[in-house]
């Protein structure tokens, strides 16, 4: 019976209103003895519909007893300002894929009508050496560029548009690296090319 009694006296005893969400909804606690035992209960009165999907994580997580403390006004106003963040920026990253895959599409395109041809390694080397010499990146880089701007010339990857090369004409330059099986191999004799 004293059970009963104490349960019943539990249930108007006052709530205390701990905070208010940024919806308008108040979150309670209230102490009720069970059994002996002092148990706080928590909960929420909505302002106009009861939604529990609109309530933040931060204050579910208190109501569930998942967190000790109920979140501050401050510490609500960082994390929303957090998620804006996060917001933006997704926002923006979304824009640079959907500009990546129109480059893309439009380049397979282009390639699939015929309008751009091989790649023309000669071509390439050329501007990329032509490009190192125009900056003036200076020591090591312009001593590679001007080596790879010699060099060219000896290039003997198939030029041209896609109309004049034809698949399977094209053949690698003799390499000066040492070939075997290895049987005939004796140490100290392979010098590099010069």
């Amino acid at each position: 019976m004293a059970k009963l009694v104490s349960r019943i006296v539990g249930w108007f005893r006052p709530n205390t209103m701990v905070g208010i969400d940024k919806s308008g909804n108040r979150y309670f606690t209230r102490t009720e003895d069970l059994d002996g035992f002092l148990k706080e209960r928590r909960s929420v009165k909505f302002k106009s519909d009861s939604d529990p999907t609109t309530l933040p994580v931060e204050w579910i997580s208190w109501l569930t007893g998942r967190r000790k403390e109920a979140p501050t006004p401050q510490e609500m106003l960082e994390l929303e300002a957090q998620r804006e963040r996060v917001k933006m920026n997704a926002s923006i990253l979304q824009k640079e894929e959907e500009k990546r895959r129109f480059r893309a599409k439009s380049l397979q395109q282009s390639m699939d009508s015929g309008d751009v041809g091989p790649p023309d390694l000669a071509r390439f080397i050329q501007d990329f050496s032509d490009a190192s010499i125009a900056h003036g990146e200076g020591g090591d880089v312009e001593k590679v560029s001007h080596e790879t701007h010699e060099n060219a010339d000896r290039v003997s990857e198939p030029t041209g548009t896609g109309s004049s090369f034809r698949p399977g004409t094209w053949q690698p330059p003799e390499s000066s690296e040492p070939t075997g099986t290895g049987q005939s191999f004796q140490p100290g004799t392979w010098q590099p090319p010069k």
